[in-house]
């Protein structure tokens, strides 16, 4: 059986895998910034490791996002082993070091009051959460009054690309809440609303952080 051209499969895997939208989102725009100008229109079969980490070199980028740009590329691979149209996978060949972390240099309590000190309203709530419970931006998006129960929150959800989705099982937690994250959660005006936490001029939910950002900035400045 002639092999398939490599966009073609592509395409298949793109349609036919059990994918998250968000991973299938991010998974379709590797595959077209690194490997549909290269390999698009040549048959699986003469894909050779040898022309991957050529590819690679081409990308002045980090090591990380270099083994985030094969994850695609394996996962197409793997279904090109699967119809038997090839019988390795070439990138199992392909070795890219492992991303060091910087270590973080954390915000000092000190610090934290006076940042904290420079926001208001939603803002000032927004990262007071995030500075006491650790959770990430999409999560404290989705945040619901009727996650909040005593002294925890309930973290099932989250906000993706704009979209609210369920988080994965492992991630699905409950958060501890100190006293003073308590009482400014039960001192916010919308407390007794129910709903969304952090809600938009709409009175919806926040689809993204951009505003909470900005004020971030300005009191990161000041």
């Amino acid at each position: 059986v002639e092999a398939p051209y490599f966009g073609n499969l592509c395409q298949e895997y793109l349609t036919n895998a059990d994918l998250k939208l968000s991973t299938a989102q991010s998974y379709k725009q590797l595959l077209n910034r690194w490997w549909m100008v290269p390999f698009s229109s040549m048959p699986v079969d003469r894909i050779r490791p040898k022309m991957i980490r050529e590819v690679l070199a081409q990308h002045d980028t980090s090591q990380k996002t270099k083994r985030n740009a094969l994850i695609p590329l394996r996962r197409v691979m793997d279904l090109a082993i699967e119809e038997e149209f090839i019988t390795a996978n070439p990138v199992d060949a392909i070795r890219v070091r492992k991303h060091q972390k910087p270590p973080i240099d954390a915000f000092t309590p000190e610090e934290k009051d006076k940042i904290l000190g420079r926001l208001e309203g939603d803002a000032q709530l927004f990262y007071r959460v995030a500075f006491e419970t650790g959770m990430r931006t999409g999560e404290i998006l989705a945040l619901k009054w009727e996650d909040l129960s005593g002294q925890q929150l309930s973290v099932t959800k989250a906000m993706v690309r704009r979209r609210l989705t369920t988080v994965k099982i492992e991630q699905c937690r409950n958060v501890y809440v100190t006293k003073a994250l308590l009482s400014a959660l039960r001192s916010s005006p919308g407390y007794f609303k129910g709903g969304y936490i952090f809600r938009n001029q709409l009175d919806g939910p926040n689809l993204d952080a951009d505003n909470f950002n900005e004020a971030w900035k300005i009191a990161l400045e000041a």
